[in-house]
C-alpha cells in the first residue's frame, strides 16, 4: 500500500471545528495516511510568536497533501495562507460544484490563487487603506493553460474567462487579452 503523508492546519475558530471530522471521515477511506498537525493562525502567533513556523512549512513541504482549516488575520502580520500559497507556489484555486441531484449542474472553478489581491500589498495612510492588485502575464498565462489543460483532461469542451476588462482595463485587459490569445491554442474547446 501507499501511504500519503498529510499535514494538518487547523488554524484559527471552524478551522479547529472541521479538521477532526474532516481528518476521520479520510480515515475511513481505503488509503493509508499519515496525518501530521502544524500549527498557523492567530492562536499560534499568540503561542510563537509567527502565525506561519518554519517547521509548519517544512512539513508542508514535505507533504503529498495540506489541509488547511482557517485561520485569523493579524494585522501588520503577512496571512499564513497566502505565505504558504507562495512558498509552495500553489497558484491553483480549484472548486468543482456538482449536484447529485437531477439539477445536472457539474462545472468547475479555476482561479489564480496568488496574484491580484492575494498579493498583499496594502498600505494605510490616516483613514484611507488601500490595496494593490497585481497581475503579471505569466501568472495569466499559467492559470489560463491550466484550466484548458484540465478541461481537456476531463473531457470538458468549455472554458469561461470571468473578468471586468471594462472597468479595470489593464489588470483585467490583460487576463482577458492572454485568455483569448491562449483560447485560440485549443480549437476543440469552446471559449
Amino acid at each position: 500500500y501507499i501511504l500519503y503523508k498529510i499535514t494538518t492546519i487547523p488554524g484559527d475558530g471552524i478551522g479547529n471545528e472541521v479538521m477532526k471530522p474532516t481528518v476521520e471521515i479520510l480515515e475511513t477511506l481505503d488509503a493509508q495516511f499519515d496525518f501530521i498537525e502544524k500549527k498557523a493562525g492567530k492562536a499560534c502567533y499568540d503561542e510563537c510568536g509567527t502565525n506561519l513556523p518554519d517547521d509548519t512549512i517544512e512539513s508542508a513541504r514535505n507533504s503529498d497533501s495540506i489541509l488547511f482549516g482557517a485561520v485569523t488575520s493579524i494585522p501588520q502580520q503577512k496571512s499564513a495562507i497566502v505565505t504558504l500559497r507562495r512558498m509552495l507556489d500553489l497558484y491553483v484555486n480549484q472548486r468543482p460544484i456538482k449536484s447529485y441531484t437531477n439539477s445536472n449542474i457539474d462545472f468547475t472553478i479555476i482561479r489564480e490563487n496568488s496574484e491580484g489581491l492575494y498579493s498583499h500589498m496594502e498600505t494605510l495612510d490616516g483613514d484611507v487603506a488601500t490595496a494593490t492588485r497585481k497581475i503579471t502575464h505569466n501568472g495569466c498565462e499559467r492559470i489560463i493553460n491550466y484550466a484548458f489543460d484540465y478541461a481537456k483532461k476531463v473531457d470538458r469542451n468549455k472554458v469561461t474567462a470571468v473578468h471586468k476588462a471594462h472597468v479595470l482595463p489593464t489588470t483585467d485587459g490583460i487576463f482577458k487579452d492572454t485568455f483569448y490569445n491562449i483560447a485560440a491554442d485549443y480549437k476543440n474547446i469552446e471559449s
